[in-house]
């Protein structure tokens, strides 16, 4: 998913299912999203999950996931979105993160 504006790319959401540092199991997008610092707070990145979260139900996935540290405000935001913590650990350098998981259905 790609949100932009005036031909400039402001924000990415994307989910993948690899073995990779959020990989819960085989059935389990991880979700990523990204938006450019000064278009935070205007409702892309909620327009943006909540299309994916639609694309995702559409094609049979009951649940997605994503890590994110615990001082990230985001983790509020995915909070609001109807992510659920579901178990806590370090990164590769020691950061404390959130396992997060929202039910599609």
């Amino acid at each position: 998913m790609v949100a932009e504006q005036n031909g400039q790319v402001i924000g990415v959401a994307w989910t993948r299912i690899i073995f990779a540092y959020g990989h819960v199991d085989n059935e389990t997008p991880e979700l990523a999203i990204s938006i450019m610092t000064e278009f935070r707070g205007y409702g892309i990145g909620t327009k943006m999950m909540k299309k994916l979260f639609e694309i995702l139900r559409n094609n049979g996935y009951k649940q997605t996931s994503l890590y994110v540290q615990k001082n990230n405000p985001a983790a509020r935001f995915y909070q609001r979105l109807g992510y659920e913590m579901s178990g806590e650990r370090a990164d590769h350098v020691g950061h404390e993160d959130y396992l997060m998981i929202k039910k599609l259905r």
